[in-house]
């Protein structure tokens, strides 16, 4: 008995079958809390159905579920056990990944794709010479740098007016750190 392979795509099929069972689920739900012996239209329950074995088929299940209920009460639980079983796959499929800071799906593959219906936002890692870090040391460099100039240019003039026997005042460095 072989394992299915867990690929991308797989985990997009399982994303969106996710996404339209809990829409179907949360309207037959609202339906179904008023009435939940009231019979559902025929279109309404082939409509359950397909997402039903949308789901089944995504999980990977060998045998479909059986066929979808007939009233809003019955629907409503089907496909509230069809979003736990989609809900569990996930949990044991997409742990949290540290390195990118969210949960992912772990594919066969060795990689991960982030879980898109849960809309997380992905860390990326900084590259080489991109840290925040490094804008604000070139800065000070350049500052530090600057400075050094200015009073080495400072000290040629002071000498040559002492040379030339002209009273020289110390001077000052600029205030630190300098306002803008």
């Amino acid at each position: 008995m072989s394992r299915r392979q867990f690929t991308a795509a797989r985990a997009m099929a399982l994303e969106a079958a996710y996404g339209e069972v809990e829409a179907l689920a949360r309207s037959i739900q609202a339906m179904a809390g008023k009435r939940p012996e009231q019979a559902a239209p025929p279109d309404l329950a082939a409509a359950a159905e397909v997402l039903l074995v949308r789901a089944a088929l995504a999980l990977g299940l060998r045998r479909p579920p059986a066929v979808a209920a007939e009233t809003y009460g019955g629907l409503a639980a089907r496909l509230a056990q069809a979003l736990a079983a989609l809900t569990a796959f996930e949990a044991a499929h997409a742990p949290w990944d540290a390195k990118a800071r969210c949960y992912a799906w772990r594919l066969d593959t060795g990689g991960t794709l982030p879980v898109q219906r849960l809309g997380q936002q992905v860390a990326t890692a900084p590259k080489v010479g991109e840290r925040p870090s490094d804008e604000l040391r070139a800065q000070t460099y350049g500052l530090i740098n600057r400075l050094r100039e200015e009073a080495y240019e400072i000290g040629i003039a002071a000498g040559r007016a002492q040379a030339d026997g002209q009273s020289v005042t110390p001077f000052h460095l600029p205030e630190w750190p300098p306002r803008p």
